[in-house]
């Protein structure tokens, strides 16, 4: 899997689709902001921010 950044620092993975059914992430300071790619551009677009360790921790948890 590798990631991409747009010119907004929000990332993908390479395993989403062309139909952007995919969450994309983007990390800002000590925060990861996290967001479904189907309202991407829609205002008042709902954003899911956690703390980096927490994202840290996830992440280690569902890589297994």
């Amino acid at each position: 899997m590798t990631l991409s950044a747009s010119g907004t620092g929000w990332f993908k993975s390479s395993h989403s689709d062309a139909a952007a059914t995919c969450i994309e992430v983007r990390f800002a300071g000590d925060v990861v902001e996290i967001r479904d790619t189907k309202a991407n551009g829609v205002d008042g677009q709902p954003t899911l921010t956690v703390d980096a360790p927490s994202w840290r921790a996830f992440i280690a948890k569902i890589a297994g």
